[in-house]
This record gives structure tokens, sequence and C-alpha cells, in this order.
């Protein structure tokens, strides 16, 4: 019962981030400078509240910038942190 609850939580989660993804496609990019830096620490200051009793060493280098969708950018840095996270 045990596996079938966390393989249904884990759908769930696919179903929400495919709702989400697809409401993001359905706005135009709009492309303007990104800092992927600060961007990344506040994802990964977001992942540490979730998860306080993990202790991850994080490096991050300072002035990472680039043009694109911020929020494309944010759900792209949030899954691969995440990842990289578990």
């Amino acid at each position: 019962l045990d596996r079938v609850l966390g393989a249904a939580a884990r759908m769930n989660g696919m179903i929400d981030a495919l709702l989400a993804l697809s409401q993001l496609t359905a706005k135009p990019v709009v492309a303007q400078p990104v800092n992927l830096s600060q961007l990344a620490h506040y994802i990964v200051e977001d992942l540490r509240r979730q998860a306080p009793q993990r202790r991850v060493d994080v490096h991050i280098q300072d002035g990472l910038s680039i043009q694109g969708d911020p929020t494309l950018m944010r759900v792209v840095l949030e899954n691969l942190l995440g990842n990289a996270w578990k």
C-alpha cells in the first residue's frame, strides 16, 4: 500500500509539472537579461528550506547572466538543481 501511495504521489507531481509547463508554453517567450547566479541562489535556498536536515555543499559562480525568458529559465534551473539535490 505504501508503494502504491508513493507512486500515486509521484504521478500527481508529474501531472502538476505538465500542467504548469503547458501554461508556460501558452505565453510568448520574452527575452531579457537573467541573472542565473542569483536565480540559482534563490532556488538552492528554497531547496534548503524544504529539506533543512539535508547537508549539501553548493558552489555557484557569481556574475552568470544570459538573455532569456526569466520564467522558463527558473523552470529549467528548478528541474536541474532539484534533480541534483535528490
